[in-house]
C-alpha cells in the first residue's frame, strides 16, 4: 500500500539493494548512487532507511497483543480506550 502510494507519485523503489557507496556530485547539486550490483542511480535526495524492534517488553502481562508491535484495529485502538500514536501524514513531493 504505501509502495505503491510512492510509486503513484514517480518514486522508484529498490528494495532489497545494498548501498556500495554515496558521492555528492557537486557542491549544491544531487548525489550519485552505487548499488551493490553495480548499478549508478542520481539523486537530488537520498534517503536510508533501516528496520527496528518494538520496545514492548513494559506492555507484558497487560493483555495487549504485543506478538510483532502494538496490534491495533482500524480505529487505532490496541485495547478499549487505548490508542496508537498516529503521525501527521508527510506530503510527497517529487
Amino acid at each position: 500500500m504505501v509502495a505503491q502510494l510512492h510509486r503513484e507519485r514517480g518514486v522508484r523503489l529498490r528494495l532489497g539493494a545494498a548501498l556500495r557507496e554515496v558521492r555528492r556530485t557537486g557542491p549544491t547539486a544531487g548525489h550519485e548512487v552505487v548499488l551493490d550490483d553495480g548499478s549508478c542511480l542520481t539523486s537530488d535526495l537520498v534517503v536510508a532507511a533501516v528496520g527496528s524492534t518494538p520496545n514492548v517488553g513494559w506492555l507484558a502481562g497487560s493483555g495487549i497483543d504485543v506478538e510483532d508491535g502494538v496490534l491495533c484495529d482500524s480505529a487505532g485502538r490496541a485495547t478499549p480506550g487505548v490508542r496508537r500514536r498516529r503521525r501527521r501524514p508527510v506530503e510527497l513531493r517529487r
